[in-house]
């Protein structure tokens, strides 16, 4: 069971002060930014973004934002400059020096797009209805639709995907689906390769996420510290924080530390 982080600080804080480097973990949605669904465009509020770019431009740091929306839209709505993002869940990811993109998605991209045309036509009678074919992935929003057409619609989905050529993964959120290739990749192995690039074996790593492809990830961060925004039955999560407010009030306690860590480490003797 995760404990409550704001309880166990000076330990954590002892853990941060010792460790070499540092890898940053972040989901947007559900962590950085609060939001009524997954198709809505959630800017991050001014002094979490100054608190993020402060974070960034730290040595020995490095910093990663996770999130299901497509690569250019968390960039924009991030907004920091020099650190790292993961979109659709890690399919696609950019970092300074390099970029990645999970090659059996990208080699479904037109499939995805024809499957959003597809759901577009036979939805388009539905009012309320917003359908997203993103990059790597389709978000159907229906939180303006009448919850009478709420069957409607999953069976729509439904039927398109029994009917479809390639193998999908249907997931559902608050008054909405996402669609994605079936894919072995998760959040999981996006963490393992950004690590890979940056040398990340050495840093400890913090995560913070609030969503349920989270729990991948702090399953394969057990030697590092895994936070899970709100408070859920069972998490692999060492730490939980009951509100998303709470996030910001970490990253600033964290920016504290680390300037404390870097006034405290002997400078080198002038000649």
């Amino acid at each position: 069971m995760s404990r409550y982080l704001f309880d166990h600080l000076d330990t954590l804080g002892q853990r941060i002060t010792h460790a070499p480097a540092l890898l940053l973990f972040l989901n947007y949605d559900e962590t950085l930014a609060a939001f009524a669904d997954p198709a809505q465009h959630t800017e991050l509020p001014p002094g979490l973004r100054q608190t993020l770019r402060a974070l960034a431009r730290m040595e020995k740091l490095e910093v990663a934002v996770f999130s299901g929306r497509n690569l250019a839209e968390v960039q924009a709505l991030v907004g920091v400059p020099n650190i790292m993002v993961a979109g659709n869940h890690g399919l696609e990811i950019q970092t300074p020096e390099c970029s990645f993109l999970e090659p059996k998605a990208l080699a479904l991209e037109g499939t995805l797009r024809d499957l959003a045309a597809e759901l577009t036509r036979k939805l388009q009678a539905v009012a309320g209805v917003r359908i997203d074919g993103r990059s790597l992935a389709i978000v159907v929003d229906y939180s303006q639709a009448s919850e009478a057409q709420w069957e409607d619609i999953r069976r729509v989905l439904h039927a398109a995907l029994a009917n479809a050529s390639h193998p999908f993964v249907l997931t559902q959120a608050d008054r909405s689906y996402e669609i994605r290739p079936r894919v072995y990749w998760n959040k999981k192995d996006a963490v393992q390769w950004i690590r890979d690039r940056v040398q990340g074996h050495e840093a400890l790593p913090i995560y913070l996420g609030g969503d349920a492809s989270d729990e991948e990830a702090f399953a394969a961060l057990a030697e590092g510290i895994t936070i899970r925004v709100g408070i859920v039955p069972e998490s692999a999560a060492q730490y939980h924080v009951n509100e998303a407010h709470e996030v910001q009030e970490f990253l600033g306690w964290l920016a504290n530390i680390l300037v404390d860590k870097l006034h405290a480490e002997p400078r080198p003797a002038s000649v």
